[in-house]
């Protein structure tokens, strides 16, 4: 009786290991799907930022507007987004390894100087700050600080913010586009709130609110870390918007 019990506890530690092996490799398994994003007018668009829904997985398109995206199963959702327009759109890919996909755009004007923010909007004269360049980026680098909290974390990335510069050239609405962490994210809306004054732009000779977006880097500096596909896809998204803050930091000693 108790060796027929016995087996029996066997077997069933035998199925319960086996389905969990079977479980553990169905979620291992990713589904990969390649795509292009055009405008409603049929262009490519490049840099559009796609995330998977409910994750961290996520890429930019290339210059001709193409994609190629592992994702978790074949009923993810990607999530759309792009500098030039407040649009966000979720699109389901329902089990096709190659989608194209329209998104709606914003005309945008780049500064000439690459100085690593976009406007949004073709302007006569696009908004910039008071004091100049070159003193809104010495007062970033003196503000903004790596909070210990996201060191320790390992947190390390580009923050994309947005933010509306109005007719007085106050700084408002800064929110986030494309965040890393919450604390990272924080200390960079907080940094640029707190900021000095802009010089508001200018449409058909008329003072209007803008609506601007800047890059923020944040890289942890480890020695034994080199340049890793993450560090590369970071870049490049700091890269699309030309010049733009880094902030190092490095992991706190244990």
């Amino acid at each position: 009786m108790n060796s027929l019990f016995y087996l029996r506890a066997l077997l069933v530690c035998l199925m319960i290991g086996f389905t969990l092996e079977v479980y553990s490799q169905k979620t291992a398994m990713t589904f990969q799907v390649k795509g292009t994003v055009k405008s409603e007018q049929g262009r490519n668009i490049s840099g559009v930022a796609i995330l998977v829904k409910g994750t961290n997985i996520g890429v930019l398109t290339n210059e001709d507007g193409e994609f190629d995206l592992s994702v978790p199963n074949e009923k993810s959702t990607l999530i759309l987004s792009h500098f030039s327009s407040p649009v966000v759109k979720e699109f389901p890919i329902d089990g096709k390894s190659q989608v194209d996909i329209l998104f709606s755009e914003l005309n945008t004007e780049k500064d000439p100087n690459k100085t690593g923010y976009k406007v949004f909007y073709a302007l006569d004269e696009l908004p910039l700050p008071s004091s100049g360049e070159m003193n809104w980026n010495k007062y970033l680098a003196k503000s903004i600080t790596y909070p210990l909290e996201a060191r320790e974390k390992g947190d390390q990335g580009t923050v994309v913010l947005s933010f509306k510069v109005d007719a007085e050239g106050k700084v408002k609405n800064v929110e986030v586009l494309r965040g890393v962490s919450s604390v990272l994210d924080q200390e960079a809306v907080r940094a640029v709130s707190e900021g000095p004054e802009w010089t508001p732009g200018k449409l058909n000779g008329q003072i209007i609110t803008s609506q601007v977006s800047m890059p923020i880097r944040f890289i942890l500096q480890d020695e034994g870390e080199h340049n890793t596909p993450g560090k590369q896809r970071e870049k490049a998204i700091a890269d699309h918007y030309g010049e733009y803050l880094v902030v190092i930091g490095y992991p706190p000693v244990k």
